[in-house]
């Protein structure tokens, strides 16, 4: 089904409003990744540089902002972005406690443990993978809003650090 010119701007404007507050870390805005392609993502935030096949599907990098120096590595399922991720290092557990409140979940990370939990934001399709004694966020990452148990499901809850080619 084609959308119309609206529909396409309606979605690219929840697009680049949704990218932009994952790249700008501005975790408040964030309300879940909505239906975003390749062209939404370099719209939003730039061209997009490094790129390959991983275990998730293809992985894209896009360029950050001031809080996100390294960029937003998106995952792609065909032409969709799946999830997005960036890190969160510059953010403080205070600066996280006021923009979204107590996490709606705990559990063990599986990146870098066992010194991360995973705070789990489910609903708002955010989860922060932080450090258990500094709360400092290591991975942040942005999904489509699900619920604790769907979250649970995924393959995000039990996802694994990996490195990514050189």
């Amino acid at each position: 089904m084609m959308r119309s010119g609206d529909e396409d701007e309606k979605g690219l404007g929840a697009c680049r409003d949704a990218l932009l507050a994952f790249a700008e870390m501005k975790l408040d805005r964030w309300h879940g990744l909505p239906a975003c392609t390749h062209d939404d993502l370099a719209a939003a935030l730039g061209p997009g540089g490094p790129e390959w096949d991983g275990g998730f599907g293809r992985i894209h990098i896009y360029p950050g902002r001031a809080a996100t120096p390294a960029g937003v590595t998106v995952h792609f399922r065909g032409n969709r972005a799946a999830f997005a991720i960036a890190s969160g290092e510059r953010l403080t557990p205070e600066t996280v406690e006021e923009m979204l409140g107590p996490p709606e979940a705990r559990a063990p990370s599986r990146l870098f443990e066992p010194q991360n939990e995973q705070w789990i934001y489910a609903s708002r399709g955010l989860t922060l993978h932080v450090d258990c004694v500094s709360h400092v966020p290591r991975r942040i990452y942005g999904y489509v809003p699900m619920t604790v148990e769907q979250f649970e499901q995924s393959e995000l809850f039990h996802v694994q650090a990996w490195e990514r080619p050189a």
